[in-house]
């Protein structure tokens, strides 16, 4: 049997203790994670190309080059899309509502037409004449129903009436549509019950502020023989304007 030497026993052991006895200082890197989805990854928050990508500092992987993450997409899509807050300042006033807007020619436009309208046996009409009834007021004889309005602006404005009469003598009822001082229509008014009342009307031009329309009775007639009597009913009066 074959001895080996001493010495060479003692180196071998020597060698073999201080191998054992070294310190690795460099911790090596842990192999990434198999991934199909963003979802499998714990130690990354992206899965590229199979393994979980990880920057092992805790740094945005977008730095490195790895592919952005659906948040990151969303972040910088709301900043890009971020509404401006900042109040806007030295605005233009809003223009008045009640001015008028020139129309070119010398008048105005943009007063909105309107409507004023009185039943004729109410109290915001006055008469020369007759008395009211249920529904209506009854001219008996010649004379006037008035109506009185205050008028926002110049214009064209339209005068109505809804009339019917009591006939008599084969001769029909006439009346008349005034405003102020002038007589806008007059003709005749062949309707002889309420549910048959014509409405009359007729166009004039006025100036802002106040003016007194009326509906006028032209020919009253009783006739002893027969005991009729022709009488002119008034259902309303109105007037519109100023017109477009």
């Amino acid at each position: 049997m074959r001895t080996v030497p001493l010495y060479i026993v003692l180196f071998i052991a020597t060698t073999f203790t201080a191998a054992c006895s070294l310190t690795v200082d460099t911790e090596l890197p842990a192999l990434p994670a198999p991934c199909t989805e963003d979802g499998d990854c714990t130690t990354g928050p992206t899965c590229l190309d199979g393994f979980c990508a990880t920057d092992g500092e805790g740094q945005d992987l977008s730095d490195t080059g790895a592919e952005p993450t659906t948040e990151d997409v969303r972040a910088a899509s709301d900043a890009d899309h971020a509404v401006q807050t900042d109040p806007v300042e030295d605005l233009p006033e809003p223009l008045d509502a009640d001015l008028p807007l020139d129309a070119g020619d010398g008048g105005t436009t943009g007063t909105a037409s309107q409507r004023w309208h009185a039943e004729a046996e109410s109290n915001d009409v006055t008469a020369s004449t007759g008395q009211p009834e249920a529904d209506n007021y009854n001219l008996w004889s010649d004379g006037e129903l008035r109506y009185t309005v205050t008028l926002p602006a110049d214009g064209s404005y339209v005068v109505r009436a809804r009339l019917w009469a009591d006939q008599c003598c084969g001769e029909l009822a006439r009346a008349a549509l005034h405003a102020d001082d002038a007589t806008l229509w007059s003709g005749d008014v062949a309707a002889s019950r309420s549910d048959e009342a014509v409405v009359m009307e007729a166009s004039v031009t006025l100036a802002a502020g106040e003016h007194q329309v009326a509906v006028a009775f032209l020919n009253d007639r009783f006739d002893r023989p027969t005991r009729t009597d022709r009488n002119l009913h008034v259902d309303w009066v109105e007037v519109e304007g100023p017109m477009p």
